[in-house]
């Protein structure tokens, strides 16, 4: 999958991260000279030191034939145009993290497949943490969700599904 990542900061870079681990084509554009510089030198990527709000910049990362775009910046003005761009560029899947949950109406109504804040899905994790040390993994659906949760071998759950209807 070609996947064009815009931001290298806190939550860039872990986006970064996975994709690469998953052996995606991955292209990062970030703006800051330094940070560009560090993810060059630590993952396996291109990088692209420039303005993502450019769509020059877009279509040197190959925006028109992406798979998807991932937007990190910490300014939702920037995520906002950024994703107006790839989208006119016919990126297939548009992802944008925002800063202020007060502008998710605003990113859903640009027809934006995912939009998330970092910080409501670091503090649900953090949450989940406290309701059991074996939650690992949660997926918020909106009207529900789903749990990993790690069972040891000996416990009677072992092995075994449910499904919990509400």
């Amino acid at each position: 999958m070609h996947i064009i990542i815009i931001g290298a900061g806190r939550t860039g870079k872990h986006v970064i991260a996975s994709a690469v681990e998953d052996k995606h084509d991955v292209y990062v554009i970030e703006k800051d000279q330094h940070l560009a510089s560090a993810i060059s030198t630590n993952f396996d990527c291109v990088v692209i030191n420039a303005d993502a709000t450019n769509a020059e910049t877009l279509k040197e990362a190959k925006a028109q034939k992406a798979d998807a775009i991932v937007v990190t910046t910490n300014d939702d003005a920037v995520n906002m145009l950024v994703i107006l761009l790839a989208k006119q560029l016919g990126v297939k899947r548009l992802v944008s993290s925002i800063n202020n949950e007060d502008h998710i109406p605003v990113f859903e109504n640009l027809g934006i497949d995912t939009v998330e804040s970092p910080y409501r899905l670091n503090g649900k994790f953090l949450y989940r943490a406290v309701q059991g040390p074996s939650v690992k993994e949660f997926l918020d659906l909106g009207d529900g969700e789903i749990v990993e949760l790690i069972v040891s071998p000996n416990s009677v759950i072992h092995n075994k599904t449910n499904q919990r209807n509400k």
